[in-house]
């Protein structure tokens, strides 16, 4: 957190209670300002094209005869300072005070209970401010202090949804009776939410605790399960901080240095809970993400619980697809519990970002051609050693102008940004990059979800290594779960068709059937999904895993300090 912001906070939080604490100078006094006075101040102040009034507010003033919603004729209202009380707290839902004039609100506060005869221009001017803050901040706590896609937030593709005039309204119209109630209704419900708040706190707390860094291990070396090294006494001190090691073997280390196995256990679930290869060594990764300081992860879990309020335009129905590209898991939705999760393949960085989109699931592709994008035509395979062997050795087929030619006969040397007339198609089958089973959805970046006859990939602890699609570890049961709502006996049949289709043997015995009668009454090609399957690409570096701990990954796209700068 920046010194300016914590400064700032404390003057803020100095002024609050100054406030708060005191009856203004007004409250004991009536009438100390005319009701047409402050009306018409109101009404000159919001005409004056110097302070560029919204519009939306513009016409609730007009709506209210131009009367201010903070100030009566004795003064600052009680609303106002209920309003202060809760824009103290927003720091626990990671937003800044700043970004919503805590501290020029609370300075002209004083100034109007510190002088009766202040004019009304001026009251004009807090009532706007307070009005305007209380209106962003109630949009900020429902839908996010930042749209990330007008904002040009990198690799943010998605609409979320935004105040419109009726909510505006509503804020407004709630300013007099149920302001607080109405406030604290439009924060973020869920259960995670909930989780990854109070965790936030947890480390608030921390970030003035102190431990000795672990200092780095030579290149290459790592402490195994059963050695002594110096640095365990310092592991166990800092799991110790946390929690995350018993009384009983912080002990065990502090007086054997030894890595045994109470260590190992508390190394284990340190290392799931944030993202790292889970194994029986301590290395280098390991030792970094025990020395991060408690404020950088107050900062990551800042960055997330904004990215939990933005809310989808897409509706998303009993059942949904969310794609965590940070965490490269897939989890479906079936009635808000998860139904099905598999690991996947997500873009590499930085030059095949997966985008962060919001789409739906319109159809199945079995057995899909792989339409080879031109920038890999151009940047790979024209630059390997010999792409006409590559080709052939991948049953691939060169078209140019819808003609096919021989791969032997292309200049590939010759093939770049400007000059790149020809097309590429993989034959179907289980060779295919795109596998047995593609899952086709709208969008601008041909992007899809897709199985792979790379299975060895999900192996991987590090899985961005894809040209942007997502590879998915269970494309069967992805298919499955996307399939309509239909009978036990017409789901059983349809699961048959695209077993056989994909060269897999039918399991019911009218599929078994079919396949010695009728064989080509199981081949299909393509399912329509009817609803369709709304899928969510997004980005979460912290999260609440399946045991219901927060839990923290790998940046790997490095976009959360740009988020940062934008909420604080």
């Amino acid at each position: 957190m920046k010194n300016k912001n914590n400064i700032l906070t404390v003057i803020g939080i100095i002024l609050i209670f100054l406030s708060c604490n005191k009856n203004p100078q007004n409250s004991s006094k009536s009438s100390l300002y005319d009701k047409q006075e402050l009306a018409a101040a109101m009404q000159i102040f919001l005409a004056d094209s110097a302070n560029a009034a919204d519009s939306t507010l513009l016409a609730l003033y007009e709506k209210h005869d131009f009367a201010p919603f903070f100030v009566d004729e004795n003064g600052i209202t009680k609303p106002y300072y209920e309003f202060c009380t809760q824009l103290a707290k927003i720091e626990q839902d990671g937003l800044w005070q700043g970004n919503f004039d805590f501290e020029r609100m609370n300075i002209l506060a004083n100034k109007i209970n510190e002088n009766i005869d202040i004019h009304a221009d001026f009251l004009a001017l807090f009532d706007y401010l307070v009005v305007k803050n209380y209106v962003k901040l109630c949009s900020a706590l429902r839908f996010g202090a930042v749209n990330p896609k007008s904002a040009n937030l990198t690799n943010y593709y998605f609409d979320i949804e935004q105040p419109a005039p009726d909510f505006v309204e509503n804020c407004i119209n709630n300013i007099n009776e149920n302001l607080i109630v109405h406030i604290q209704s439009l924060e973020q419900g869920s259960e995670n939410y909930e989780i990854i708040r109070k965790a936030r706190n947890y480390y608030v707390n921390l970030q003035d605790s102190v431990f000795e860094k672990i200092p780095a291990l030579p290149e290459k070396q790592t402490i195994k399960f059963g050695q002594k090294h110096s640095s365990i006494p310092l592991i166990a001190k800092r799991l110790f901080i946390t929690n995350e090691i018993s009384a009983d073997a912080a002990d065990s280390a502090l007086n054997y240095h030894k890595f045994d196995s109470l260590l190992l256990k508390s190394i284990n679930n340190f290392q799931k809970k944030r993202g790292l290869l889970v194994d029986s060594e301590i290395g280098n990764n390991t030792i970094r993400e025990l020395n991060v300081p408690f404020k950088d992860l107050v900062k990551k879990i800042d960055v997330n619980l904004e990215r939990m309020r933005w809310q989808s335009k897409v509706a998303l129905g009993d059942r949904f697809i969310r794609v965590n590209v940070a965490n490269q898991m897939l989890t479906a939705f079936r009635a808000d519990s998860a139904a099905l999760k598999m690991k996947v393949c997500v873009g590499e960085e930085p030059e095949h970002f997966t985008p962060f989109i919001h789409s739906k699931i319109f159809d199945i592709t079995l057995n899909p051609f792989w339409r080879v994008p031109q920038s890999i035509i151009i940047k790979e395979i024209s630059q390997k050693a010999a792409p006409a062997s590559y080709i052939r050795r991948n049953n691939m087929k060169v078209y140019r102008s819808g003609n096919e030619v021989n791969p032997d006969s292309v200049n590939w040397r010759a093939i770049n940004e400007k000059f790149s007339p020809y097309s590429i198609v993989q034959d179907s089958g289980a060779f295919n990059s795109l596998g047995r089973i593609k899952f086709n959805m709208l969008n601008n970046f041909s992007v899809y979800l897709h199985d792979t006859n790379a299975k060895s990939a999900f192996q991987l602890h590090k899985r961005s290594i894809s040209h942007g699609c997502v590879r998915v570890e269970k494309p069967l049961e992805l298919a499955y779960f996307c399939l309509p709502e239909m009978s036990d006996k017409s789901f059983d049949l349809l699961r048959d068709k695209i077993l056989f289709s994909i060269e897999r043997q039918p399991i019911s015995e009218e599929g078994k059937r079919l396949k010695q009668n009728s064989p080509n009454s199981l081949k299909i090609r393509n399912i329509a999904i009817k609803p369709q399957i709304p899928v969510l690409l997004e980005y979460y570096t912290v999260f609440v895993d399946e045991n219901g701990d927060v839990a923290f990954c790998n940046d790997v796209y490095q976009l959360d300090e740009q988020l940062y700068k934008m909420i604080w």
